[in-house]
C-alpha cells in the first residue's frame, strides 16, 4: 500500500479484494478501515501504473519527528 497526492487530494493505493485489482481510494471518502492478518503478497509496484504527469516526490521528514519526540 502507498499514499499518493493528486490535485490536492490524497489517495490510498492498494489491493482491493472485492475487485481483485489495484485501486486508488480517495482518503476523504474512507469512512472506516480494519487491519487484517491476511498478507497481500505477489503484487508489485508496477501494478499501480504510471504516475500522473503532475506527480512529484514528497521530500523531507514529517513534523512528527521533531514535535512529538519525547524529551530525553
Amino acid at each position: 500500500m502507498l499514499f499518493a497526492s493528486r490535485n490536492g487530494q490524497w489517495h490510498l493505493v492498494g489491493w482491493c479484494r472485492a475487485r481483485e485489482a489495484i485501486r486508488w481510494f480517495a482518503v476523504s471518502r474512507i469512512e472506516r478501515a480494519s487491519v487484517t492478518s491476511t498478507p497481500c503478497t505477489g503484487h508489485t509496484v508496477d501494478e499501480v501504473g504510471e504516475p500522473p504527469t503532475d506527480a512529484r516526490a514528497v521530500h523531507g521528514q514529517p513534523d512528527y519527528d521533531t514535535k512529538y519526540r519525547p524529551e530525553r
